[in-house]
């Protein structure tokens, strides 16, 4: 019996802080959906925001800034005579020098 109550409130608790981690971005997400500047009501649906976002230079500059960051690459010019040629290379560090 005390296995069955310390098991269900384990899966209790687990549930409850996964839901307090991501209730809030699911929240955050449909809200970005509004069609009101207002996060308190949500007024009707529209993709409008999006629209906006992906028309902002600075924007899409650093959106593309996280993805070579988030996934470990970087751009680097191969050449100076090849405009927008880029190769992207893994971005591991140096294996540290042996001393002996």
């Amino acid at each position: 019996m005390a296995k069955k109550h310390s098991a269900l409130l384990m899966r209790t608790y687990v549930i409850l802080v996964f839901c307090f981690m991501y209730l809030p971005i699911a929240v955050m997400i449909a809200f970005s959906f509004n069609e009101s500047k207002s996060r308190s009501n949500f007024t009707g649906f529209t993709l409008g925001w999006y629209k906006s976002l992906f028309h902002n230079e600075m924007i899409l500059s650093a959106l593309g800034l996280s993805l070579c960051a988030g996934t470990g690459f970087q751009r680097h010019r191969h050449g100076a005579g090849h405009a927008g040629d880029y190769r992207y290379q893994l971005d591991v560090p140096p294996k540290p020098a042996h001393h002996q």
